[in-house]
Parts: C-alpha cells; structure tokens; sequence
C-alpha cells in the first residue's frame, strides 16, 4: 500500500483529509455503536443475521467447528483471498494464522502468499521448510514494509508453518511466497535492488563471465534502483538501467536447459523471478509521478504493482501444481475483484479509479478465487493505523456500520447466498463506504467481495521488540 500511505503521511495533518479525527456529532473509533433492536427499514442487516456464520475465536490451537460453514464458502476454488482494512491489526493476522491451519488441515491448501517482497518471502520459506534463520529476521519478513519490525503474529504464523512442514511427508508441505514488489521498507522501495542482486548472484554459478559483464553495465546504477534516488538518473541511464535488465530476463527464458544442468530448478525458478521482479520495479519507478509536480497521479504506479503482484500469485500457483491451493493475504484494497468507486485518496489517485491485484486475478481465476474481505466496528483506545494514522471514525452509512448492527462479535457472512433482486441485492449492488486505513473509500460489495468477516474490536499487532534487522 506504499502509494496510500505516503499519501496520508502528507495529509493526515489537513483538515479536509482528517477522516479519522473526532468531529462534532461523528463517535470516535474506540466509540461502541449503539445496536437497536428494530431492524425495520435495514433488510441487509436482518438476512445477515439469519445467515451469518459465527466464528467463536481468531486465535490459532482452537477446534474447526465454527469454521466447517466455511467449507460451501470456499468450495473447490484455488484461491481464497483474506484481505484487512489495515496492516499490523492482531485480529485481523491472528485470523489469518487460523484460516491458513483450517483450510491446510480440512480443505488441502498447500501454500500462503502474502503481501511482501518477493524476495524476502524467499527466506521465509527457506525457514518453513526446516532452514536455519534467525526467526525474528524471518518474522519480520512475512510482512517487509514493517521491516526490521517483528510481529508475535508473525512469528506464530511461521512456526506453526515450520512445526506442520516437519510433521508431514515432503510431498504434504506447505510453502510460503511473497508476491509483493521487492524491497518495501516503511512506505518506500528503498532496498530493491536485492532482487538484482539475487540475480546476479545466480548467474555467478552459471557463467560468470557473462554475470560480470551484466554487473558491470549495471554497477552505476545499483545504488540508484530505489524509489527515493532513481528520479536523479537521467534518461539515458535510465534506458540504459531497463535495457540491462530486460536482457537478463531474456537470459533466464533462452538459457534455462543450459543453467538447469547446474542448479535444481527450484534455485532456477527463483532467480528468473527476481529478474522479473526487478523488471516490474523498474517500471515502477519508471511510472512514478515526477514528486514537483501537482496534482501528482499515481494511478499508472499503483497498477504496475498490482498487475505485479498479481503475476507473482499467478506463478506461485503454477509452482503448486495442478492440485495447489493458495491462501493469499493482503489489504482489501489490493485483494478486491472491481474497482473502487470512490478511492480513499483522491488526492493520489485525481482520474479514474485503480485496477487492483484481485481483479487481475479474477480475470483469469474466475470462479476459481474467493474474495474475503475484512471490516470492523471500533479499535480499542488510543489505536492508530500501523501506529501513526487515527482511525476514521465509524460512518452509520458504511459498510463497517451496517455489519456491526447485527449485534455478534465476530462472524462471516457468505455475500454470493444473498437474494439476487429485492432490498438486500439492490444494497449490496450499490456503492457504499468501507474502511482503509484512516479513509474511507467507496465500493460495491458484491462486485468486490465474495464474503465479508467483521470483528467487533481491533487492537495493534504485538511487537516481539527484536532488534535484529531485516535480512539484506
């Protein structure tokens, strides 16, 4: 979500932007929404409670009872996308760790794949697979933008993964992908250039006479491959840095007989996918509003990402095989099959609405993907959004609002088993608010989401407080 947080990193202090300060007549987010009891004139809110599926707990070491209903939900389908209104929220990633064991346990998925750098989800699975790792360090790779920040969460998420990879046949293991763009750190690309340098490094085992010419032609710019520093390369470095990079990745498509009788086809396989990445960076950076200037859109910037992460999903399936199943985790506004309405940032986004990661995948997965989206009523007091941005206080008209009159703590409501003409369909064929981050931006459910969880109360993520730093 770089664009959107750097974006409300510049407004958050503007009054017109401030969706999530308190303002005369609108609660605060720790402010409980006040369920009445008459349902007259809320036919949405009166279905959901006849249908929803009541989940008892997000955390992980709980018996799948209350998660069986899941099972119409989620059906033969490859892909189940879970995505948050938020990143570093404890509900929100302790669900997640429970869906992944349930859906491994009872449903034969085989793989999560998660909003992080492609190469540092790498390390990840190294570690799933029963490498040696610092685990904090591996932590705080399951999540890169938050790097070198460690989640408990986290932590938990990859040692249940490791825990059940030692425990199962080779061929029952789960595997772990980041899809992301590499090198996230903190709202920026800052550390990028580690997918070339992967590259490279594999091409030092297979021709380094060939790897030392390419690191030549690419040494001027390597410090240079961030989001920070490549608007000072001129146009011709800039040329000069794609062309580079777009003949590795043609090295890697015309000599993979030649470099597969020297490396497995797994260490292969990943370092023809760090080349790709490095290409899709590029082109990110390439696509990048010039930061001078007003009325900056970064609509073509956000969808190189997506159409990026996308395709990284697209090959990690491809590595599942046939049978592979896929958890994918990521912010709804990325996991989402249609456009937003209204972005929560206009400001960054002044044209037409982004094209996001889930309706990438939607194209070709079809009935093939799931879509969860996450939504919530209040945090407990004082929380702020990845601990900087307050959150946007509770609008009775959103989606969050109509989901927390239904009066339960946490539940799951299947939107697809919705009447299909009438005042529940025309409700959620209709663009209405949702939670993202401190905004709130506007879509229409069903178009977006498949199904819907809501907790009643979110609370921060649980720092490990480890000081070592994310794995360069």
């Amino acid at each position: 979500m770089k664009q959107y947080r750097t974006i409300a990193i510049l407004v958050v202090s503007l009054s017109c932007f401030a969706f999530g300060q308190s303002q005369p007549g609108i609660p605060t987010s720790s402010a409980s929404l006040s369920h009445s009891n008459s349902t007259e004139g809320d036919p949405f809110v009166v279905w959901t409670r006849e249908h929803d599926v009541s989940v008892s707990t997000t955390e992980l070491g709980h018996e799948f009872g209350d998660l069986q209903p899941l099972k119409d939900l989620v059906g033969s389908a490859r892909v189940v996308a879970l995505g948050e209104s938020g990143h570093e929220i404890h509900e929100f990633l302790a669900f997640r760790n429970r869906l992944l064991e349930f859906l491994v346990r009872e449903s034969g998925f085989t793989a999560l794949a998660a909003e992080t750098g492609f190469s540092e989800g790498i390390q990840v699975d190294d570690y799933i697979q029963g490498g040696s790792a610092d685990k904090a360090v591996v932590a705080a790779n399951v999540f890169s933008w938050s790097a070198p920040k460690a989640f408990e969460e986290n932590l938990q998420l990859i040692e249940w993964m490791r825990d059940y990879n030692a425990h199962v046949a080779a061929d029952r293991r789960i595997r772990f992908y980041g899809i992301d763009l590499t090198g996230g750190r903190d709202s920026d690309f800052i550390e990028s250039r580690l997918a070339l340098d992967a590259s490279l490094a594999y091409l030092d085992r297979v021709d380094v006479a060939l790897a030392r010419q390419l690191r030549s032609r690419l040494e001027p710019f390597l410090a240079k491959f961030n989001d920070i520093s490549y608007p000072s390369l001129s146009i011709a470095e800039r040329s000069s840095l794609t062309a580079t990079i777009a003949e590795i990745v043609s090295i890697f498509k015309r000599r993979r007989i030649d470099f597969l009788q020297q490396t497995t086809e797994l260490e292969y396989a990943r370092a023809y996918r760090q080349a790709v990445v490095a290409e899709n960076l590029d082109a990110y950076f390439r696509n990048s509003p010039d930061v001078k200037a007003r009325g900056r859109d970064y609509r073509d910037t956000q969808m190189v990402r997506d159409a990026a992460m996308a395709d990284n999903l697209r090959w990690a399936l491809d590595r599942e095989g046939p049978r592979g199943r896929v958890l994918l985790y990521a912010h709804n506004w990325h996991v989402k099959k249609s456009p937003a309405q209204n972005e929560a940032y206009p400001e960054a986004f002044p044209g037409k609405p982004t094209t996001p990661m889930g309706q990438y995948l939607y194209s070709f997965l079809g009935d093939q993907m799931r879509v969860i989206g996450f939504t919530f009523e209040r945090g407990v007091d004082g929380l702020k959004v990845e601990g900087k941005w307050p959150l946007a206080a509770l609008d009775p008209e959103s989606i969050d609002a109509a989901l927390a009159r239904v009066g339960l703590p946490l539940f799951v409501v299947d939107l697809r088993s919705a009447p299909k003409v009438g005042p529940i369909a025309d409700w959620l064929n209709r663009g209405r608010k949702i939670r993202m981050n401190d905004r709130y931006g506007e879509l229409k459910p069903l178009d977006a989401f498949d199904a819907l969880v809501f907790v009643k109360t979110i609370s921060a993520i649980r720092d490990i407080h480890s000081s070592t730093k994310a794995a360069k």
